[in-house]
This record gives C-alpha cells, sequence and structure tokens, in this order.
C-alpha cells in the first residue's frame, strides 16, 4: 500500500509541471483503483477474520457477512408460541396457532387442515408409535397427531388440567414423564407435582412429587432411563438451583443437593455423547453448564456467550451442540450467531452467521442433518448445513 502511494507522488510531480488540473485528476483516479484492492479487517466478523474492499469500509456497506446458511420456504402461519418437532417420515410439524408442516426434500410449508386449537406454553413429545402428545399451554385438551393420516385425535385429561411450562419426557417403558409448570389463571403458582400418561389406555396416572416446585424447567433422559431435573423458577419467580433425579422404577424424585444447576427456560438441555448434560442458562449475559453424571453437579464451562441470551440448544448429528441467534445485552439487538460447542475438545466455534437475525428463535435437527432455523417474528425460515 505505501508503496503505491509513493509511485502516485512521483507520478503526480512529473504532471504538475505539464498541466496541473490533469495530473491531479490522473493522481485521484489512480488512488482510488489502488483502494479497491487494498484489504482491511473486516469489524464485523467477529473473531472470524475476514478481508473485504476498502471501497466497502468507507462506504460503510455490509459486506461479507459469512453468511453460512440457505433461504429455506416461507412459513403460512404466523405463530405466537411455537413448537416444532421431526417426525418419523422426516417432515417437521410446527404447532401453535394451528399447524403446519415442512417438507425437506421440497424446503417448503403446508397448512394441516381442519386444526383451529391455538396453544402457548405447550410441550411436543414422540412417542414410540411415532404419534405425537400434544399437552399443555393454555387448553386442558391434550391430543395426539398421527403423522401417517396428517390427523389430530384427542386422548385422555392431565389430573392438573392446566400446566403451561412444563416438561414432557418419554420413558424407556413407553410411559410419558410430565413435570412442574404453572397454572395459568391468577395466582401463578408452580406445581410440584408430576403424572404419567399411558399411551396404551390414554390415561394419567400420579406419580411421586419433585423437591421442588418448578416452571420453564429442563427435563433430559439419561442412558440409565432416569431423569435429570433441572432448572426453573419457584412460585416466587426466583430460580431453582438444585437438580433432582426421577426413577421411573420407584416414582419417586431424588433430590441433588450440590448440584447447582439453573436454566432460564424449556429445552436448553442435551445429553452429550459422553453421557453427561449441557445445560444452558439463556437469561441474563447467558452461560452454559456441564452437568456430571458422576459427580451430581455442575459447573460453568462458558460464563458469558458474548452476552448472547434467548437462544435454543439442539443436538447436531455428530455429537456437537448449536445456538442459534439471541438477544446480545451488549448491543440490545438481535443477533445473527451460530455457535457450535464441542464436547470433545469442550470448546465453542463461531462459524458464522444466519441470513436473519433472530430472538427466541426455534431449531430442528432434519433427518439428514440439516438444521431448520426459525422464529415468531418472521415468516422466512432458514437451513444450517454442518
Amino acid at each position: 500500500m505505501e508503496s503505491r502511494i509513493i509511485s502516485l507522488y512521483h507520478i503526480g510531480e512529473y504532471c504538475k509541471n505539464k498541466n496541473k488540473r490533469l495530473s491531479q485528476n490522473i493522481l485521484y483516479l489512480l488512488f482510488l483503483i489502488s483502494l479497491c484492492f487494498c484489504s482491511v479487517e473486516n469489524p464485523q466478523s467477529k473473531n472470524n477474520k475476514r478481508n473485504f474492499s476498502v471501497f466497502a469500509y468507507f462506504a460503510n456497506l455490509p459486506v461479507n457477512l459469512n453468511i453460512i446458511t440457505t433461504q429455506a420456504g416461507n412459513r403460512s402461519v404466523s405463530h405466537t408460541d411455537p413448537k416444532a418437532i421431526l417426525l418419523d417420515n422426516g417432515k417437521v410439524i410446527i404447532i401453535g396457532r394451528g399447524a403446519e408442516l415442512f417438507d425437506s426434500s421440497t424446503l417448503s410449508f403446508e397448512t394441516v387442515a381442519n386444526r383451529t386449537l391455538n396453544r402457548t406454553r405447550h410441550t411436543l413429545t414422540k412417542m414410540q408409535n411415532g404419534k405425537i402428545l400434544i399437552l399443555g399451554g393454555n387448553t386442558s385438551t391434550v391430543e395426539l397427531y398421527d403423522s401417517s393420516t396428517s390427523t389430530f385425535s384427542n386422548t385422555g385429561t392431565m389430573i392438573q388440567s392446566l400446566r403451561s411450562g412444563n416438561t414432557t419426557t418419554l420413558l424407556p417403558n413407553g410411559k410419558v414423564l410430565v413435570t412442574g409448570g404453572y397454572q395459568t389463571s391468577a395466582p401463578s403458582t408452580s406445581f410440584i407435582t408430576a403424572e404419567l400418561y399411558d399411551p396404551t389406555t390414554g390415561i394419567f396416572t400420579s406419580t411421586g412429587n419433585m423437591n421442588y416446585a418448578r416452571q420453564l424447567h429442563n427435563a433430559t433422559l439419561l442412558n440409565d432411563g432416569t431423569v435429570l431435573i433441572a432448572g426453573g423458577y419457584d412460585s416466587q419467580s426466583l430460580k431453582v438451583s438444585v437438580a433432582e433425579i426421577y426413577n421411573p422404577t420407584t416414582g419417586l424424585f431424588t433430590s441433588l443437593s450440590n448440584s447447582s444447576c439453573q436454566s432460564t427456560s424449556n429445552n436448553t438441555a442435551v445429553l452429550l455423547t459422553n453421557k453427561n448434560v449441557l445445560i444452558a442458562n439463556t437469561s441474563g449475559g447467558g452461560y452454559l453448564q456441564f452437568f456430571d453424571i458422576t459427580s451430581n453437579n455442575c459447573t460453568i464451562i462458558q460464563q458469558s456467550l458474548r452476552e448472547i441470551n434467548t437462544f435454543p440448544v439442539s443436538l447436531l448429528k455428530d455429537g456437537r451442540v448449536i445456538f442459534a441467534g439471541g438477544y446480545s445485552n451488549a448491543t440490545k439487538s438481535f443477533v445473527r450467531d451460530i455457535n457450535i460447542y464441542d464436547p470433545n475438545s469442550n470448546s465453542i466455534n463461531y462459524p458464522g452467521n444466519m441470513i436473519l437475525a433472530r430472538t427466541y428463535p426455534l431449531t430442528v435437527v432434519l433427518s439428514d442433518g440439516r438444521v431448520l432455523i426459525f422464529s415468531i417474528l418472521s415468516l422466512t425460515t432458514e437451513i444450517y448445513t454442518p
């Protein structure tokens, strides 16, 4: 760069004696051309070092945002609080304000006919027969979705008829464990109760109570068939930091007094290939925890994910974990970030950005390993390929 400027200076001096105006024009033109080939570090690329034209830098153009996703189809329904799950046929069903199906082979959406029931703060659970159990939220109705016929049908009634912010976990015996949540009518009290749904009879029965009332917590099925219950809020909106284990054989919950696990949203915990559990606290600055099944306690492995929160957590086919989008406390804005946690190296990598900045997004890992990403504020969706 410096040598080019020196050369241009000599050209200008030579031409000055001939025609001052002409030399200045040539000098400016050549200088601008040299800038087009000069590169500087792009400040937008964060810890990915990308270069772009100085011309674009001074023009403040959004050049080279390192987009690593591709656009998929547009959703047909605007949901308030959608939930999504992968079906046995490879499609994804999204349920909230009605229902719609995503076909990964055509990247298109279709509305499920005759579906008018609206849900928020509900759960979806794929059972052993492939049907989807839909319960909780702002309605006491419990439903089954059959992907082979694309139809909904009602099933049994929960003992605690209204649960929002609860969890559902498929157990090895085929039953579904329902824990905690809160009632939608005032006062909004967190539940300590749990119950079991039997798909063979369509009936809910009581099981042991948790040791702590919780809502917006996480439930993770462990390899030994027990269920880890972690995080959430109590009835005073205080974080519950003590985890507990549910044993389906005895129907009892055992408190883990030294666990120190916190989470503030459902679906932010995943079982890793090393049998331990990654639990994300997605509020505030956002941080990641590692639940060790040997010592039964949590350790913070990442204090702050660059001050990003409200991101989803999904386990990729290769055992890594993806976090997409969210809200940045630092910039006070939605973010495009995609972050990947590798349990083998215990490190987080930032490969690049989504097309759109998204807060409270949802991620669904497809049958072929790609990831469907969408959020409530936009009907557009995108695909990330690991």
